[in-house]
């Protein structure tokens, strides 16, 4: 019997790491379901974040927690993927308190955690299985633990988004440059000033370098939620700095980052 697992995501980088995931196990019949809250992603952001995906051609639904408490006890699957930001785990785990089946819930962050933090462990410290992506995000995540009385089963596993490669390195792109990529992240940099000054250099590249494309690449435009707030998007300061030199020449750009590391990308 074909054993079913169920990921159940709220942000957009929830999603793009439970369908990479997803991925990675075939042989289970997987599905995928997106958590109605506060950060849930936008259409655009949903097809950036599945792209790639056996998910991409089967849009998951949107579900509200009761929605999902119903499904849970009407068909429990064998493996719930808890793939959400800590207040919603901590709902969806409360919600199985008593399932009877209850299935083996695995849990994780949809990158590199370092350092471990209290509330990441916190959130989903009754979840069975804790997976990370390196040996130091164990130990790191263990020793917490230890500090904090709370005993996960800690996995490591390779991030899902990385190409599967049997033997050697990496070739070398010996292409001529051709763009110049640089992808912030929701908290970094940090303050405004850092933001601004690497906004004002990529203007100054993109004013010399004529021939390069500069482009910003975004996980989400101003007003649309990421799993992180962020108070400062690249976008809204690209506007505020239009008339500083080669500013206007940048190029923002949202969707998924992987069709834009093309040879001849530096990635910044």
């Amino acid at each position: 019997m074909t054993r079913s697992i169920l990921a159940v995501a709220d942000s957009d980088s929830y999603v793009k790491w439970a369908a990479a995931t997803l991925d990675t196990l075939p042989e289970l019949d997987a599905s995928l379901v997106v958590l109605n809250s506060p950060v849930h992603p936008t259409p655009s952001q949903l097809v950036a974040a599945l792209a790639g995906t056996r998910m991409a051609d089967l849009p998951p639904a949107t579900v509200r927690l009761s929605q999902l408490r119903r499904r849970l006890r009407d068909s429990p699957p064998d493996v719930l993927l808890l793939a959400t930001t800590g207040p919603a785990a901590v709902h969806v785990l409360r919600s199985l308190a008593g399932a009877v089946p209850r299935p083996l819930v695995v849990t994780g962050l949809p990158g590199m955690s370092v350092p471990a933090t209290e509330l990441a462990l916190r959130y989903r410290s009754t979840a069975d299985v804790f997976v990370v992506h390196s040996h130091r995000e164990a130990a790191e995540f263990r020793a917490l633990g230890e500090k904090l009385g709370i005993t996960p089963r800690l996995v490591v596993n390779r991030l899902p988004y990385l190409a599967r490669r049997t033997t050697g390195l990496p070739h070398a792109d010996t292409s001529p440059l051709r763009r110049v990529l640089f992808a912030p992240q929701a908290m970094f940099p940090q303050t405004r000033e850092d933001r601004t000054r690497l906004l004002l250099a990529l203007g100054r590249l993109a004013e010399s370098r004529p021939d390069l494309d500069v482009v910003v690449k975004l996980r989400g435009l101003a007003g649309e939620a990421q799993t992180h707030h962020e108070d400062l998007p690249f976008d809204r300061l690209v506007a505020d700095h239009r008339d500083a030199p080669g500013v206007a020449a940048l190029r923002i750009a949202t969707g998924p980052l992987s069709q834009y590391l093309s040879p001849g990308t530096a990635l910044v």
